[in-house]
């Protein structure tokens, strides 16, 4: 069981995933990750919401991990991401002391069952701040992360609550996350098939062969994305006029790709 990532990466890894109303790819991927390290007798440590603590749970049953067991053992650690933020928040902000005490403590916490074995960590203040609209401090707890993982050992997943049709993906608060994770793993495996289909009913004939532009300057592209990705944003920032249309075309066939899904 394998996640892909956008890229090779030395050292911790610090994975992001965004995800909008349907976030069942999302859940499926945090559960890999998790039980990717308590399958190899390694360590967790979940800060979650109750909601996705729960899908998350579900998840661990479904490839025989029993979390009460592994929290029994001490290698799961589980905390809940509104009450933890509330610990390291001081007048509206992270503070670094308080977070490390915190966050690098329960980090500590988190037992193996034998010493190579890898520990991963799941963590959404993150995306309570984002979904408040607090990017700034969203981001400032990033690069706080980042300054913990170096010498912790560990790596994180982290989730955002952004859906990738709408313009919140595009603006200096999300480049500034995206900069600071090491791999963003796709949204949906079907994002690019949905956003060529919308591009050939937009632009016709033309969608082909912009499609080939975009692969030609990818290389160039300074953010590492997967594709679909990638296109949201070359449409944005190089086919503003049309980028509206395309995107609330793919969106809906993204929806209803997904709900042939879930009726069959």
């Amino acid at each position: 069981m394998s996640l892909s990532p956008v890229q090779d990466h030395v050292g911790p890894r610090h994975l992001v995933q965004l995800y909008g109303s349907d976030n069942r790819s999302f859940i499926k991927n945090v559960s890999r990750f998790l039980t990717q390290a308590l399958e190899q007798e390694g360590g967790a440590l979940i800060i979650a919401t109750p909601e996705h603590r729960d899908a998350i749970y579900r998840k661990l049953w479904s490839h025989r991990i029993s979390p009460f067991a592994a929290e029994e053992e001490h290698r799961l650690v589980m905390m809940d991401a509104g009450k933890t933020m509330a610990q390291f928040m001081v007048g509206g902000k992270p503070d670094w002391d308080r977070f490390e005490s915190v966050i690098g403590g329960a980090l500590r916490r988190v037992r193996t069952g034998k010493a190579t074995a890898a520990r991963h960590a799941f963590g959404e203040v993150v995306a309570v701040l984002w979904k408040a609209k607090r990017f700034s401090e969203a981001v400032c707890l990033e690069q706080y992360w980042n300054r913990l993982l170096q010498s912790s050992g560990f790596s994180l997943f982290c989730g955002y609550p952004v859906d990738v049709f709408s313009t919140d993906f595009h603006g200096d608060a999300m480049d500034a996350v995206l900069c600071a994770h090491s791999h963003l793993l796709p949204t949906n495996d079907k994002l690019e098939s949905v956003l060529h289909h919308a591009m050939d009913e937009v632009l016709g004939s033309l969608g082909a062969m912009i499609r080939e532009r975009y692969v030609e300057q990818e290389p160039s592209q300074p953010s590492r994305l997967p594709p679909g990705e990638g296109l949201v944003r070359w449409l944005r920032t190089n086919l503003p006029e049309d980028a509206d249309e395309i995107l609330r075309l793919a969106r809906r066939h993204f929806h209803d790709s997904q709900q042939l899904v879930s009726r069959n």
